[in-house]
């Protein structure tokens, strides 16, 4: 990223390493603490950057969503996941996230922009929301490869009488095992269909957790809420709530599918 270009993140004792990409939808920012060797080039051996030090030092990486260059959000808004901390802030461009990094530690971030949509029969709730991705993953957010507000399909096969008042998101995403998602509101259902083909619609078990701790970094004055579900394999089926991969090896490309995930809140409001 910009701030660490110009730095010794080697030696200097204070600066990490901060590598930022882009993903369809997303960014990643990997943050990592190389203090200790580098490479000396007029010895042609390594040198010790701490002689006589008992340990190295511990470094702190100032994470903004602005360290992914060309990443825009509408709102102006943007969630971040620590995959090291497995936590979720919301923060504007500028805004930092304190990162510390023990010696030889790093940490993966997801920066996913916040996008808006409104509820209830009025339009006067608005929805905040940012998928995440399949978080089991470094770069989980590659997972995600679309994001639409108010999808017109989304209550095709509805049976209520009246949606006037809802508020729906469609994610488009491609994977297996634990997805997250940052929301303003607990959705009231999550559906999900595999994509490009003829079967229908299938309800998910989802979980929803308030995420209040740095109450300083959120913008959310209720905190952050963490919305988690399951994708599938493909052998499991739209309907089942799948099985976590976290720890399992290469997946053969038939267990995995793209997925059409629709998010919805009803509101009366």
């Amino acid at each position: 990223s910009r701030d660490c270009l110009f730095q010794d993140t080697q030696a200097d004792g204070k600066s990490a390493l901060k590598v930022f990409n882009r993903n369809r939808v997303n960014g990643v920012v990997g943050a990592f603490n190389l203090m200790g060797f580098s490479w000396n080039l007029d010895a042609h051996d390594y040198r010790d950057n701490f002689p006589g030090s008992s340990a190295l030092p511990t470094l702190t990486a100032n994470v903004k969503p602005a360290d992914v260059e060309g990443l825009s959000s509408d709102t102006g808004l943007y969630a971040i996941y620590s995959h090291d901390q497995d936590k979720v802030r919301v923060l504007e461009a500028t805004q930092g996230l304190p990162v510390s990094l023990p010696p030889n530690a790093s940490d993966v971030l997801t920066v996913a922009p916040v996008v808006s949509s409104a509820a209830g029969k009025s339009h006067k709730t608005i929805i905040r929301f940012a998928p995440l991705g399949c978080v089991d993953m470094y770069n989980g957010g590659a997972a995600v490869s679309s994001v639409e507000t108010g999808g017109a399909e989304n209550n095709d096969d509805d049976d209520d009488d009246d949606n006037s008042g809802s508020s729906s998101i469609q994610v488009e995403a491609r994977g297996v095992g634990r997805f997250a998602s940052y929301a303003s509101a607990p959705p009231s259902r999550i559906r999900i269909r595999e994509k490009d083909s003829d079967g229908g619609w299938a309800d998910v078990e989802f979980t929803c957790s308030a995420d209040r701790n740095n109450d300083d970094l959120h913008v959310d004055d209720d905190g952050v809420i963490i919305v988690d579900f399951e994708l599938p394999r493909a052998a499991d089926g739209a309907g089942s709530s799948g099985s976590s991969v976290s720890g399992v090896g290469r997946l053969d490309d038939s267990e995995v599918k793209t997925w059409v995930v629709d998010f919805s809140w009803e509101s009366n409001g």
